[in-house]
């Protein structure tokens, strides 16, 4: 899971802030929506009882996050250069601070061994 909900989260990302109509903007929403969940249950994995409970939810979010990233491609298609930039502008520092918080956690954990054992492939690089 690791690479491929990251990689499908910036994929989609990367598409979604191409344009700044309603249809995109949802998306682009729904993928930072993604983002924070999987924020929420990271900070919640303390210990080897945690971890192995947020295993089931971090599959989860991985299909949700692909999904997304296939709905994403499909609706980005119509979009010009200049409305890119406009939602890519909109939603740039919300998901810049997100991107950090989601590194720092993956740091958190990834320090741990034991939860490393059990999470190293589940969570985005």
């Amino acid at each position: 899971m690791n690479r491929v909900l990251l990689t499908a989260a910036v994929v989609s990302l990367a598409f979604l802030q191409i344009g700044c109509r309603s249809k995109q903007e949802r998306l682009v929403e729904d993928q930072i929506d993604l983002g924070e969940d999987l924020l929420d249950i990271m900070k919640g994995i303390t210990d080897e009882a945690s971890a192995k409970a947020a295993v089931p939810e971090l599959e989860k979010l991985k299909k949700q996050a692909e999904e997304l990233a296939k709905e994403g491609m499909e609706v980005m298609k119509d979009l010009t250069p200049e409305e890119a930039i406009e939602l890519m502008k909109k939603y740039e520092d919300e998901m810049s601070k997100l991107d950090k918080e989601l590194k720092a956690e993956r740091k958190r954990i990834m320090a741990n061994e034991q939860l490393k054992e059990i999470l190293a492939d589940k969570l985005p690089d």
